[in-house]
């Protein structure tokens, strides 16, 4: 009997200890799942910016942003998009759907998204924080910056049909990623640079640079599918050093005007991709070189013997370019020296100047100017040449045709010999700013108009200060004309002669003075 109600008594026990266990591990279980949750909801946090039409197209204008989400904590959070999370729980992310300026710097940080579906021109430099953890998607449009210099954990991808500009690109920290994607483009004018440890630069679009400076530990060029890379530097070309590798795959084509110098680092050409080397081929001992399947790699100038490649397959081809023309060793229809664009900030012109050491046989040139990337160019004027001639000769070109928003303009020449040979010059940029338009200085009446007792009226006499006044009649139907004076009364006698005879429709009078601008719509009945 005892020992009955004893064996009852253990079994009481048992369950009690059985029950408070399943407490302990449900407690347990509850406070893991509501810290977990609490982690989840706080790092979920995210504002988003989200870009509307606006006059401005500033960046830092908050009437070009709506904004959503909120952040945890006694944060302010600003009316236009910062250039990194607001707090270390709480990410930005700025979808870009109207063209933007940033004027000045972009310093961009961690907890920061771009979405592009709009062009982004920033006049200053676009730079990372050590923090990094920063993406920009370029869907579609154009960004363009000054010099880039990104270090940990920044991404940028370019996607079909989008392309970024840049005068410099420096990959100075670890853990950062360009990917260009098949239809996209990168276009770097100046030298491209990797110094950190970790990055890579993947190509499967369109990669143009100047020249190329890899090294430090694991950072990786890679090309891939159709890609396409031009170094356009005759006297650097690219250097691989340290522990960096280039790789060229797929039926990838990458030009080097210079030369490829190889310290010690990795170049793999493999599958049906091609490397053609315009000058000299330089790996030096102890640098990792393998040509494979069926790689390709052409080479003018001095190239080391095929017994001292790394890997060098039967059905690789590996051979010196035996051909002045392709080589450029022969005497070239024009040499020119240099192209550089200025701009002139009082008469909002932009001058193009450039001169060659010689010609020979040169016809003309084309001016080409591109508001639209590398891939917009357009023929906006056409300059003969000297034909042949053995000394310097300067040139000049001014472009009035300026953007009223600013931004970055692209300029190339294109010399045409008499024989027809076409040859490019290089890509060169300069940033305009936007021009200052305002809005209602001046009052057109009456409007609608007969042309009869027509007047332009200066509204706030402390936005004039004597300039020339300058008025563009715009009609869609006839040229636009272009009238000047030095006092309103003059100006607006001359708009009313023309708009008497005019025939009926509607009109855009564009007026200017300084450095300011103002547009109003005008209905001639």
């Amino acid at each position: 009997m005892v020992n009955s109600i004893l064996d009852k008594f253990s079994v009481i026990r048992r369950m009690n200890v059985e029950f408070l266990n399943h407490q302990k591990v449900w407690g347990v279980f509850t406070l893991l799942s509501l810290f977990f949750i609490s982690t989840f909801q706080t790092l979920a946090q995210t504002i988003t910016y989200t870009s509307q039409p606006c006059t401005s197209g500033l960046w830092n204008d908050p009437a070009c942003w709506t904004r959503t989400g909120s952040c945890s904590g006694n944060v302010t959070i600003p009316n236009s998009p910062p250039f990194q999370g607001i707090s270390n729980n709480c990410a930005v992310v700025v979808n870009l759907n109207h063209p933007r300026q940033v004027n000045g710097d972009f310093a961009s940080g961690s907890g920061f998204t771009l979405n592009m579906n709009a062009s982004l021109t920033v006049t200053g430099s676009l730079t990372s924080t050590n923090q990094g953890a920063t993406t920009i998607n370029v869907f579609s449009g154009v960004l363009t910056a000054k010099s880039v210099e990104v270090k940990n954990d920044f991404n940028l991808v370019i996607h079909s049909g989008a392309e970024a500009i840049f005068d410099e690109l420096d990959l100075n920290g670890n853990l950062v990623t360009i990917d260009i994607k098949s239809g996209g483009s990168l276009t770097v004018l100046g030298e491209t640079k990797m110094r950190g440890n970790r990055s890579d630069i993947k190509v499967a679009g369109e990669f143009v640079t100047g020249s190329i400076d890899v090294a430090g530990a694991t950072n990786n060029i890679t090309t891939s599918g159709d890609a396409f890379v031009y170094v356009t530097d005759e006297t650097k070309g690219i250097n691989i050093a340290g522990n960096a590798t280039l790789t060229i795959t797929g039926t990838s084509e990458v030009v080097v005007e210079g030369s490829v110098v190889v310290q010690g680092g990795n170049l793999n050409v493999s599958e049906q991709a091609s490397l053609t080397i315009y000058t000299d081929f330089l790996p030096n001992p102890g640098s990792q070189i393998r040509i494979t399947t069926q790689g390709e790699v052409y080479y003018c100038g001095m190239g080391p013997d095929p017994s001292t490649l790394t890997a060098l397959d039967p059905t690789a081809t590996y051979q010196v370019i035996d051909d002045p023309i392709n080589c450029n060793i022969t005497i070239m229809p024009v040499q020119i020296i240099y192209v550089e664009p200025s701009y002139d900030e009082s008469s909002r012109i932009v001058k193009l100047r450039w001169a060659t050491a010689k010609e020979f046989g040169n016809s003309h040139f084309e001016i080409e100017r591109s508001y639209a990337g590398t891939k917009g160019f357009e023929k906006i004027a056409e300059i003969q040449g000297m034909g042949w001639k053995d000394t310097i000769t300067e040139y000049e070109f001014e472009d009035e045709e300026l953007p009223l928003v600013g931004g970055n303009i692209l300029f190339r020449l294109k010399q045409i010999s008499f024989g027809g040979e076409v040859n490019y010059s290089k890509v060169v940029s300069i940033r305009i700013p936007s021009l200052q338009v305002t809005k209602g200085v001046w009052r057109a009446f009456p409007n609608p108009t007969s042309g009869d007792n027509f007047r332009l009226e200066l509204l706030h006499l402390q936005e004039y200060s004597g300039e020339e006044i300058q008025v563009e009649l715009i009609s869609p139907s006839a040229e636009a004309v272009l009238f000047r004076a030095g006092n309103m009364a003059e100006i607006s006698r001359q708009v009313q002669a023309k708009l008497l005879n005019a025939p009926k429709g509607i009109y855009l009078i564009h007026i200017s003075w300084g450095t300011k601008k103002e547009f109003h719509k005008l209905v001639k009945n």
